[in-house]
């Protein structure tokens, strides 16, 4: 084993483990440009502090008196507003795409870095916690509830079509429970679901390699080197191939960095405001394509010479090529965030992180509600403005998607969460004395609840107050109606 850094600035792993470092609780959509984000609630969104560095103590601080430790926040709440504003860019995307495919508004609204934003934002939250705490069985509770938070909305929204919508050519509930199942292993068909869940695939392959590296990580908890070098050349063999797996592994080296504090020297370091500024231009400068100024071409051909079959092994989404060039853009941009106070405090604002609490569920129904409502022949009666009628028909069909989807969170997304807790419970959690009914517990539903409990299973409820939690949460204060002592509004 590579010998122990003993220089003064040397980071501890026992020091930079908190005790907040529990497991996770429940949390909203994370699993698809995913994630499990019940890691995300439960991160506290500050670096190691000063404790976690091995620095022999000064007589300054240690006749100072004790000053009370800021209490961390409850989650990376930026990540969780990254995710909302790129689930509403992808649904931007794709009603122009639906609505104006002849037109120039397609092209110009590509916004390919979505996906490779998802991936590695992915990376970066799902083993958080366990990084935190380093704790073998919080790895194994995150394995085994990964596929169930990303299998259960998929049949969720296919039951819902198949009893309501009637988009998709669904013939039975045998397609509902076996097809998403399929799909996740690498088969079925996903025009039964909606076209946008190919990722979760990638989703699901790219969680399993963060968990198995996750793994290796925790054996060498004060060894750099060697957890730098191993990420490294599965980064390699992987971007050999041409998978989207290099995306989770950068992710995940990020919150290495993160968790054993490297971020946070980095941004008390003289010359960061320097370098920020240099990795944004670097990023744009090699990903960017004008007339006048092309790298990103000429650098990816570069790369796939090198790879297997040129490029065409590790990604099966022929509609998608994985680019180089957006990858890099993509890591830029997630260090940037990392690192700048200015960019977090934005992705923290309300409106923002009400876009990253709905994100999985309009990320699911905004394909469906594109193919049931086109606005544009109701916009055409206000201007026959092409411009106008776009912007009319844009605000027609996004203002509706906005409270369906808050309503759906409840329904189709909260309680997979639920249900993977309860299997958790069930397979790895508490013991069993071998009487079948001792797997299941009845719980009385709690009142202000999304879900009641039949024999130990969380089965969605519809919430008829749903939509006044929403109004009471972000409609304006002159507008907005007090809480009672009978109610008050639940913030999401």
């Amino acid at each position: 084993m590579a010998s122990q850094d003993s220089s003064p600035h040397r980071y501890a792993h026992h020091n930079v483990t908190s005790s907040s470092a529990s497991p996770s609780s429940t949390g909203t959509a994370a699993a698809w440009p995913d994630f499990d984000d019940a890691n995300i609630k439960d991160a506290a969104a500050g670096m190691p502090t000063s404790s976690a560095v091995d620095l022999p103590p000064t007589p300054a601080l240690a006749t100072a008196p004790a000053q009370p430790a800021k209490k961390p926040a409850a989650k990376l709440a930026h990540f969780d507003g990254l995710r909302g504003v790129v689930a509403m860019t992808v649904v931007l995307m794709h009603f122009f795409q639906m609505s104006y495919r002849s037109g120039e508004m397609q092209n110009s609204l590509p916004l390919p870095t979505t996906v490779p934003l998802f991936f590695i934002l992915s990376g970066r939250v799902i083993t958080v916690s366990v990084l935190r705490s380093g704790s073998g069985k919080q790895l194994v509770s995150c394995f085994v509830r990964r596929p169930i938070r990303l299998l259960l909305p998929m049949m969720s929204i296919m039951l819902l079509d198949y009893l309501v919508m009637h988009v998709r050519p669904i013939k039975s509930l045998f397609d509902v429970i076996v097809q998403p199942i399929f799909f996740l292993s690498s088969g079925g068909d996903f025009n039964l679901i909606t076209a946008v869940v190919w990722t979760l695939k990638y989703e699901y392959y790219g969680s399993n390699v963060v968990y198995f590296l996750t793994f290796i990580l925790l054996q060498y908890p004060a060894n750099p080197r060697a957890r730098y070098t191993i990420l490294f050349l599965v980064y390699l063999w992987f971007q050999w191939t041409h998978s989207w797996n290099t995306h989770f592994v950068a992710g995940l080296a990020l919150a290495d960095l993160a968790q054993h504090g490297y971020i946070e020297r980095f941004k008390q370091w003289r010359y960061a405001p320097i370098t920020r500024l240099a990795v944004a231009v670097f990023g744009c400068a090699v990903s960017f394509k004008f007339s006048w100024w092309n790298m990103a071409d000429t650098i990816d051909a570069t790369i796939r010479s090198y790879e297997v079959y040129g490029g065409k092994f590790g990604v099966g989404a022929e509609w998608w090529d994985e680019s180089f060039t957006l990858f890099l853009y993509s890591l830029c941009f997630m260090f940037l965030l990392e690192t700048t106070e200015t960019m977090q405090r934005f992705y923290t604002l309300r409106p923002i992180q009400f876009f990253g609490h709905i994100s999985f569920a309009v990320y699911l129904f905004h394909d469906y509600w594109n193919r049931m409502f086109d606005p544009t022949p109701y916009a055409a009666y206000f201007s026959s403005n092409s411009v106008v009628v776009i912007l009319i028909s844009l605000a027609l069909w996004v203002v509706p998607l906005m409270p369906m989807s808050y309503v759906l969170t409840d329904v189709i997304d909260l309680p997979s969460v639920k249900v993977g807790r309860w299997i958790e419970r069930v397979l790895i959690t508490e013991p069993w004395d071998g009487r079948l009914e001792t797997l299941f517990k009845f719980e009385t539903p709690k009142p202000g609840t999304t879900t009641t409990t039949v024999y130990g299973v969380p089965i969605p409820k519809i919430d008829l107050m749903a939509l006044r939690r929403f109004w009471d949460a972000y409609a304006p204060s002159f507008v907005r109606r007090p809480a009672t002592a009978a109610y008050a509004p639940v913030r999401p």
